[in-house]
């Protein structure tokens, strides 16, 4: 039987690990590795773990300084001895048969990658997330396509496409082609080292079986890093995600079909920059607001978006917006905006 190493990084997550770690203790597929790798918890995270660990011998607990959820996710890679890798988060939790059905999927044709749904847990409501529709198979020039796809949605397709392709959840990954050529997350990537990771491996993939089932209960956590206020938000975080993505699309011979897409989502983190810089969590005073947005509407990257700009898939407010920036009058942004966020 195949080893399947399940990685879970954990900080701070005392109120979701226990249901985490029974889902995947349940399996109904049993020869598994379960890695639990505490990225410095404050709670009482390392204490329940440890107590998982006392009790079952295929589960394995690794402490480390707080690091982020990068090096977390890496600590677990080099130290899995699967054939196979699966990334839970440490606030989620999977359906018995989840392993079961996805390794079948994978061993039928040797598949390099196995994708299933993901069901949306909120406190009050649950929201099945179909990511493709149907079962299928994409082979390398498929894969090509699905690789744009996700760097943003074109203007008819499900938003639900991106989170669920960009995750790390959902899916079953092979640990030879991981370790061959030494896909990891970017420790110096706050937001969106998922993404990048998952680029870097389909880039590798030959074959991609889709599972049209919902396996992953993906709970939203509203105390999550993304529902927060973000200091350097354009410099500090999403700029570096643009970087890379360009970075990786040229190396793959993908930059030219892609840089559409690219100039889209450049625009869509210009919008969550703006917004966040006007954000109720933002104690900085309008000086430095106005700073942050005089910033970015001088930027290179963002100004050549700006240029190549469609405005076929914003609001008017949005198209105003984008007007003030390519003109760079940044302090008519800021009114503009509050009146939007207010409204």
């Amino acid at each position: 039987m195949r080893t399947v190493s399940i990685i879970v990084p954990v900080y701070n997550a005392e109120r979701y690990i226990d249901k985490c770690i029974q889902s995947i203790i349940n399996q109904t597929y049993k020869n598994i590795e379960i890695i639990l790798v505490d990225d410095g918890s404050t709670d009482n995270s390392n204490i329940i773990c440890k107590q998982y660990e006392k009790i079952h011998d295929n589960l394995k607990l690794i402490s480390t300084e707080n690091r982020g959820v990068s090096c977390a996710r890496n600590t677990g890679i080099e130290s899995s001895s699967g054939k196979y890798i699966m990334f839970v988060d440490s606030d989620d939790y999977i359906d018995n048969d989840m392993i079961e059905k996805m390794l079948q999927k994978v061993e039928e044709n040797n598949y390099d990658l196995c994708i299933c749904n993901y069901v949306k847990e909120y406190i009050d409501k649950q929201i099945n997330i179909e990511c493709f529709g149907k079962d299928q198979v994409l082979n390398n020039e498929e894969i090509n396509h699905l690789i744009i796809d996700i760097i943003e949605r074109s203007d008819n397709q499900k938003e639900h496409l991106l989170a669920g392709v960009r995750g790390p959840w959902c899916k079953l990954y092979s640990k030879e082609i991981i370790d061959k050529y030494d896909i990891r997350f970017n420790n110096e990537l706050i937001i969106g080292e998922d993404f990048i990771f998952n680029l870097d491996y389909l880039a590798k993939c030959s074959s991609v079986s889709i599972i049209n089932k919902y396996y992953y209960h993906y709970v939203t956590n509203m105390n999550s890093a993304t529902m927060k206020y973000k200091d350097m938000c354009w410099s500090g975080i999403y700029k570096k995600i643009i970087l890379c993505l360009i970075t990786f699309l040229k190396c793959n011979d993908l930059f030219e079909v892609g840089k559409e897409r690219v100039d889209k989502l450049i625009i869509k983190y210009f919008f969550m920059c703006i917004y966040n810089e006007m954000s109720d969590n933002n104690t900085h005073n309008l000086k430095y607001k106005l700073s942050q947005i005089k910033y970015m509407c001088n930027d290179e990257i963002i100004r050549k978006a700006i240029y190549n700009f469609k405005g076929t898939y914003v609001t008017p407010k949005e198209k105003m917006i984008i007007t003030l920036a390519k003109y760079k009058a940044y302090y008519l942004i800021y009114p503009l905006v509050k009146i939007k966020i207010h409204n």
